[in-house]
Protein backbone atom coordinates (compact mmCIF):
# COMPACT_ATOMS: atom_id res chain seq x y z
CA UNK A 1 0.00 0.00 0.00
CA UNK A 2 2.86 2.30 1.02
CA UNK A 3 4.44 1.49 -2.57
CA UNK A 4 1.57 2.27 -4.19
CA UNK A 5 1.16 5.30 -3.01
CA UNK A 6 4.76 6.55 -3.47
CA UNK A 7 4.41 6.04 -6.99
CA UNK A 8 1.05 7.88 -7.30
CA UNK A 9 2.69 10.84 -5.96
CA UNK A 10 6.08 10.47 -7.62
CA UNK A 11 3.98 10.61 -11.01
CA UNK A 12 1.80 13.13 -9.51
CA UNK A 13 5.05 15.40 -8.86
CA UNK A 14 6.63 14.62 -11.94
CA UNK A 15 3.20 15.42 -13.91
CA UNK A 16 3.73 18.85 -12.18
CA UNK A 17 7.25 19.39 -12.79
CA UNK A 18 6.59 18.58 -16.97
CA UNK A 19 3.56 21.16 -17.19
CA UNK A 20 5.74 23.95 -15.44
CA UNK A 21 8.66 22.72 -17.72
CA UNK A 22 6.55 22.89 -20.78
CA UNK A 23 4.54 26.21 -20.22
CA UNK A 24 7.08 28.11 -18.00
CA UNK A 25 4.23 30.45 -16.69
CA UNK A 26 5.09 32.97 -14.05
CA UNK A 27 2.39 34.34 -11.27
CA UNK A 28 -0.21 36.86 -13.34
CA UNK A 29 0.97 39.74 -10.93
CA UNK A 30 4.34 40.93 -10.15
CA UNK A 31 7.27 41.59 -12.01
CA UNK A 32 10.15 39.12 -13.27
CA UNK A 33 13.99 39.91 -12.90
CA UNK A 34 16.78 37.93 -13.79
CA UNK A 35 20.18 39.07 -12.80
CA UNK A 36 18.20 41.25 -10.47
CA UNK A 37 16.26 40.64 -7.33
CA UNK A 38 14.60 44.40 -7.95
CA UNK A 39 12.61 44.24 -11.14
CA UNK A 40 11.76 47.74 -12.10
CA UNK A 41 9.32 45.98 -15.22
CA UNK A 42 7.23 42.74 -16.10
CA UNK A 43 10.69 41.09 -17.55
CA UNK A 44 13.83 43.21 -16.31
CA UNK A 45 17.14 41.03 -17.49
CA UNK A 46 20.07 42.54 -15.89
CA UNK A 47 22.90 41.17 -18.65
CA UNK A 48 22.71 39.96 -22.27
CA UNK A 49 19.48 38.38 -23.96
CA UNK A 50 19.74 36.22 -26.93
CA UNK A 51 16.62 35.36 -28.98
CA UNK A 52 15.48 34.30 -32.52
CA UNK A 53 12.68 36.54 -32.41
CA UNK A 54 11.10 39.59 -30.62
CA UNK A 55 7.12 39.37 -30.94
CA UNK A 56 5.19 42.27 -30.57
CA UNK A 57 1.58 42.05 -29.34
CA UNK A 58 0.09 45.10 -28.35
CA UNK A 59 -3.38 45.81 -28.23
CA UNK A 60 -5.57 44.17 -31.14
CA UNK A 61 -1.90 42.58 -32.34
CA UNK A 62 -0.55 39.95 -33.51
CA UNK A 63 -1.38 37.41 -30.37
CA UNK A 64 2.19 35.79 -29.82
CA UNK A 65 1.97 33.92 -33.47
CA UNK A 66 5.53 33.53 -34.75
CA UNK A 67 5.45 34.76 -38.07
CA UNK A 68 7.25 37.93 -39.80
CA UNK A 69 5.14 40.66 -39.69
CA UNK A 70 5.27 42.24 -36.18
CA UNK A 71 8.65 41.59 -34.38
CA UNK A 72 12.38 42.13 -34.40
CA UNK A 73 14.58 39.49 -35.59
CA UNK A 74 17.62 37.91 -37.94
CA UNK A 75 16.44 37.18 -41.09
CA UNK A 76 16.87 33.55 -42.83
CA UNK A 77 20.06 32.47 -44.41
CA UNK A 78 23.71 31.23 -43.93
CA UNK A 79 25.65 32.69 -41.19
CA UNK A 80 28.38 33.75 -44.19
CA UNK A 81 29.38 36.87 -46.21
CA UNK A 82 26.89 38.87 -46.70
CA UNK A 83 25.56 37.48 -43.67
CA UNK A 84 21.89 37.47 -42.26
CA UNK A 85 20.43 41.00 -41.69
CA UNK A 86 18.31 42.21 -38.72
CA UNK A 87 15.00 43.13 -39.79
CA UNK A 88 13.00 45.07 -38.13
CA UNK A 89 8.90 44.73 -38.81
CA UNK A 90 5.90 45.90 -37.93
CA UNK A 91 3.15 45.43 -40.86
CA UNK A 92 1.29 48.39 -40.09
CA UNK A 93 4.29 50.91 -40.15
CA UNK A 94 6.96 51.50 -38.10
CA UNK A 95 7.60 55.24 -36.12
CA UNK A 96 10.44 56.67 -34.76
CA UNK A 97 11.34 59.20 -32.57
CA UNK A 98 14.47 61.45 -31.53
CA UNK A 99 14.41 64.55 -30.26
CA UNK A 100 16.70 66.66 -31.87
CA UNK A 101 17.38 68.49 -28.67
CA UNK A 102 19.21 64.79 -27.26
CA UNK A 103 20.60 63.86 -30.88
CA UNK A 104 17.59 62.96 -32.96
CA UNK A 105 18.35 59.70 -34.97
CA UNK A 106 21.52 58.73 -36.72
CA UNK A 107 22.22 55.54 -38.87
CA UNK A 108 26.45 54.76 -38.73
CA UNK A 109 28.12 52.06 -41.21
CA UNK A 110 31.15 50.68 -38.96
CA UNK A 111 31.15 50.10 -35.18
CA UNK A 112 34.65 50.94 -32.63
CA UNK A 113 36.13 50.05 -29.77
CA UNK A 114 33.39 49.44 -26.75
CA UNK A 115 30.40 49.01 -29.93
CA UNK A 116 30.63 52.76 -30.36
CA UNK A 117 29.13 53.58 -33.64
CA UNK A 118 31.26 55.04 -36.43
CA UNK A 119 31.43 56.30 -40.17
CA UNK A 120 28.19 58.35 -39.96
CA UNK A 121 25.83 58.03 -42.92
CA UNK A 122 22.75 59.67 -42.52
CA UNK A 123 20.79 61.84 -39.25
CA UNK A 124 17.80 63.28 -38.63
CA UNK A 125 17.11 66.05 -36.15
CA UNK A 126 20.92 66.02 -35.07
CA UNK A 127 20.24 69.55 -33.60
CA UNK A 128 17.49 70.86 -35.87
CA UNK A 129 14.71 69.07 -37.48
CA UNK A 130 16.56 68.81 -41.06
CA UNK A 131 17.74 65.43 -42.42
CA UNK A 132 21.44 65.03 -43.47
CA UNK A 133 23.28 63.05 -45.50
CA UNK A 134 27.08 62.92 -45.02
CA UNK A 135 28.35 61.70 -48.41
CA UNK A 136 26.50 60.87 -51.88
CA UNK A 137 22.87 60.45 -51.94
CA UNK A 138 22.06 57.70 -54.67
CA UNK A 139 18.12 57.42 -55.46
CA UNK A 140 17.56 54.62 -57.94
CA UNK A 141 14.40 56.14 -59.26
CA UNK A 142 13.14 60.13 -59.12
CA UNK A 143 12.93 62.69 -56.34
CA UNK A 144 10.75 65.22 -55.90
CA UNK A 145 10.71 68.71 -54.02
CA UNK A 146 7.98 70.56 -53.66
CA UNK A 147 5.94 68.25 -55.92
CA UNK A 148 4.74 64.17 -56.00
CA UNK A 149 4.73 64.30 -59.70
CA UNK A 150 8.30 63.56 -61.32
CA UNK A 151 6.87 62.76 -64.48
CA UNK A 152 9.89 61.16 -66.27
CA UNK A 153 12.51 63.84 -64.87
CA UNK A 154 14.84 62.13 -62.19
CA UNK A 155 14.18 65.57 -60.44
CA UNK A 156 11.50 67.66 -60.42
CA UNK A 157 11.45 70.80 -58.55
CA UNK A 158 8.00 73.03 -57.56
CA UNK A 159 9.83 76.42 -57.18
CA UNK A 160 12.57 78.50 -57.94
CA UNK A 161 16.70 77.02 -57.94
CA UNK A 162 19.15 78.57 -55.92
CA UNK A 163 22.58 78.08 -56.84
CA UNK A 164 25.95 80.42 -57.80
CA UNK A 165 27.13 78.05 -60.65
CA UNK A 166 25.33 75.27 -62.44
CA UNK A 167 27.03 73.16 -65.03
CA UNK A 168 25.63 71.16 -67.87
CA UNK A 169 27.10 68.82 -70.13
CA UNK A 170 26.57 68.69 -73.63
CA UNK A 171 26.51 64.76 -75.66
CA UNK A 172 25.71 65.99 -78.54
CA UNK A 173 28.58 68.76 -80.29
CA UNK A 174 28.81 72.58 -79.80
CA UNK A 175 27.64 75.02 -82.63
CA UNK A 176 31.13 75.60 -84.07
CA UNK A 177 30.32 73.54 -87.15
CA UNK A 178 28.82 77.14 -88.40
CA UNK A 179 32.53 77.95 -88.95
CA UNK A 180 32.86 75.21 -90.93
CA UNK A 181 33.38 75.83 -94.96
CA UNK A 182 30.61 73.42 -95.95
CA UNK A 183 28.08 75.15 -93.86
CA UNK A 184 25.48 77.11 -95.34
CA UNK A 185 23.41 79.84 -93.42
CA UNK A 186 20.65 81.13 -94.87
CA UNK A 187 20.33 84.67 -96.20
CA UNK A 188 19.19 87.80 -94.39
CA UNK A 189 16.51 87.69 -97.35
CA UNK A 190 15.68 84.54 -95.46
CA UNK A 191 15.95 84.99 -92.03
CA UNK A 192 13.56 88.21 -92.81
CA UNK A 193 11.03 85.79 -94.48
CA UNK A 194 10.71 83.77 -91.88
CA UNK A 195 10.18 86.26 -89.11
CA UNK A 196 7.71 87.68 -90.58
CA UNK A 197 5.95 84.66 -91.08
CA UNK A 198 6.68 82.17 -88.24
CA UNK A 199 7.64 85.33 -85.62
CA UNK A 200 10.93 83.66 -84.34
CA UNK A 201 14.24 82.82 -85.59
CA UNK A 202 14.81 79.88 -87.77
CA UNK A 203 15.98 76.55 -85.46
CA UNK A 204 14.54 78.43 -82.18
CA UNK A 205 11.75 77.16 -80.29
CA UNK A 206 8.34 79.16 -80.73
CA UNK A 207 7.13 80.67 -77.27
CA UNK A 208 3.98 77.97 -77.93
CA UNK A 209 6.69 74.73 -78.15
CA UNK A 210 8.15 76.50 -74.98
CA UNK A 211 5.27 76.85 -72.58
CA UNK A 212 4.00 73.32 -73.84
CA UNK A 213 7.52 71.38 -73.64
CA UNK A 214 9.92 73.69 -71.42
CA UNK A 215 13.73 74.06 -72.78
CA UNK A 216 16.51 71.93 -72.57
CA UNK A 217 19.35 74.26 -71.30
CA UNK A 218 22.50 73.17 -72.68
CA UNK A 219 20.69 72.76 -76.14
CA UNK A 220 18.72 76.19 -76.00
CA UNK A 221 22.54 77.50 -75.42
CA UNK A 222 23.87 75.46 -77.97
CA UNK A 223 21.32 77.12 -80.35
CA UNK A 224 21.74 81.08 -79.09
CA UNK A 225 25.73 80.41 -80.08
CA UNK A 226 24.96 78.90 -83.71
CA UNK A 227 22.79 82.18 -84.12
CA UNK A 228 25.33 84.14 -82.42
CA UNK A 229 27.93 82.57 -84.94
CA UNK A 230 26.17 83.15 -87.89
CA UNK A 231 25.68 86.97 -86.87
CA UNK A 232 28.94 87.09 -86.64
CA UNK A 233 29.10 85.70 -90.65
CA UNK A 234 26.63 88.36 -91.52
CA UNK A 235 29.15 90.92 -89.67
CA UNK A 236 32.02 89.68 -91.97
CA UNK A 237 30.07 89.43 -94.67
CA UNK A 238 28.54 92.89 -94.48
CA UNK A 239 32.07 94.43 -93.49
CA UNK A 240 33.30 93.04 -96.88
CA UNK A 241 30.95 94.79 -98.57
CA UNK A 242 31.38 97.61 -96.71
CA UNK A 243 35.15 97.78 -98.06
CA UNK A 244 34.33 96.73 -101.32
CA UNK A 245 31.81 100.26 -101.48
CA UNK A 246 34.20 102.52 -99.69
CA UNK A 247 36.55 101.43 -102.20
CA UNK A 248 34.49 101.84 -105.10
CA UNK A 249 33.56 105.34 -103.53
CA UNK A 250 37.17 106.15 -103.18
CA UNK A 251 37.84 105.45 -106.57
CA UNK A 252 35.56 107.44 -107.90
CA UNK A 253 36.13 110.46 -105.47
CA UNK A 254 39.39 110.34 -106.90
CA UNK A 255 38.67 110.32 -110.36
CA UNK A 256 36.05 113.13 -110.13
CA UNK A 257 38.99 115.19 -108.59
CA UNK A 258 41.25 114.64 -111.51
Amino acid sequence: MIKKISVTLFVAILCTIVAHAQTNTFPTTGNVGIGTTNPQATLEVNGTAQSNMFLFGGVGGNNGVNHYDYGIYQEPGAWAFPFPKLVINYHTGIKMVGYYGYGGIKFYTGVGTGGVPTGLAFSIGDGDNHVRVSNSLLVSQSVGIGTANTGSYALAVEGTIGARKVKVTQQAGWADFVFEPAYRFPSIYEVEKFVKQYKHLPGIPSEKEVTENGIDVGEMNKLLLQKIEEQMLYIIELNKKIDNLSTQVKAVTEKAGN
